[in-house]
């Protein structure tokens, strides 16, 4: 073979592997609301992509001006998103000083609103129950059950600081969609970054599944709720043990999940409602609560709620049935 042969030869590899490094991987920029420039983006797809297959998405944000708090490099946790079949999107902050909580809520939103209306990965196909925003440093545990009831199976996501260099400690939130607790649409719609933001600042944070089957119809059937509710956060804190966490745990939720933030803190040391579900050695106590808009008593509601007639046909009227009221 002459030498013009093996240069044709070396030169036609060396595109093969150029085209197929580029169909691994894009670069791109992504228009922030806090840092009022763009962002560098680099779209990773998986190792092994399959083109009619829905991909979970994980938006892996770096250099954030928080603390890191996992100290496992981001390249080991990269390739093994990559290797679990996710397609990754890395955005670099560079430091910005307003790349924290509180700031950063706006682009996290706007992340997941961006997502919802196509404006950004619209050339993939996406699973829109699965995308996660995971900050530098931090891991994702997907699918721990905590209930296992056979006609629907309760579990939660997990993201958590990969290898602290000390515990941490967590935050649990039962979903605003009942069907999906990672829809992003739900998300977006409801502007919820709770979770999001305070992974960024080093804690630990769990999407559960609501407890109420949907379509939600604003009940929540009780003990049943206690009962499942309970034995999230006993799951979270069995999880946790394994993963770095510390033990203390805190719920926090708005509307729909807002009374479950409440039972939890309200009913500590309750004996009554734990002994259903996952992990029953483990303590179900939680260490706060952050508890956003709701209704709290069912008995001191406004005249004009828009529930009372629904609460009526579920309970019986208030003035007859003031006990389950």
């Amino acid at each position: 073979m002459n030498k013009h042969a093996i240069t044709q030869k070396i030169v036609a590899k060396l595109v093969l592997i150029a085209l197929a490094l580029a169909a691994h991987s894009a670069t791109g920029q992504w228009e922030s609301l806090v840092t009022s420039n763009a962002l560098e983006l680099e779209i990773l797809v998986p190792a092994n992509a399959r083109t009619n297959t829905a991909l979970p998405v994980v938006i892996y944000l770096k250099n954030l001006s928080a603390p890191r708090v996992g100290t496992e490099g981001d390249e080991s946790i990269i390739k093994d998103f990559r290797a679990e079949n996710y397609l990754v999107v890395t955005l670099d902050y560079t430091k910005n000083p307003r790349a924290r909580a509180p700031f950063i809520n706006r682009d996290l939103g706007k992340l997941r609103d961006d997502l919802r209306a196509k404006k950004i990965l619209a050339q993939y196909k996406l699973d829109d129950a699965h995308i996660f925003i995971v900050p530098e440093g931090c891991r994702l545990k997907r699918e721990a059950v905590y209930d296992r009831d056979p006609k629907r199976p309760l579990a939660m996501d997990i993201i958590y600081p990969s290898r602290p260099a000390k515990p941490v400690g967590a935050l649990i939130e039962f979903s605003c969609d009942n069907q999906n607790r990672m829809g992003n649409a739900s998300l977006s719609i409801c502007s919820d970054t709770i979770l999001d933001a305070a992974a960024t600042e080093g804690f630990a944070v769990a999407m559960a599944d609501h407890p109420v089957a949907p379509p939600y119809k604003g009940l929540d059937a009780m003990p049943d709720c206690a009962l499942k509710i309970k034995a999230a956060v006993r799951t979270l804190r069995a999880e946790g043990a394994k993963l770095g966490l510390n033990g203390r745990i805190v719920p926090v939720g708005f509307s729909r999940g807002s009374g479950m933030a409440l039972m939890l803190v309200t009913t500590k040391g309750l004996k009554e409602f734990d002994g259903h579900g996952e992990n029953p050695g483990v303590s179900s106590d939680v260490q706060g609560a952050v508890v956003m808009s709701g209704r709290f008593t069912y008995l001191d509601l406004l005249p004009d709620d828009h529930m009372i007639p629904r609460y009526n046909q579920a309970w019986g009227a208030r003035t007859n049935k003031l006990e389950v009221w």
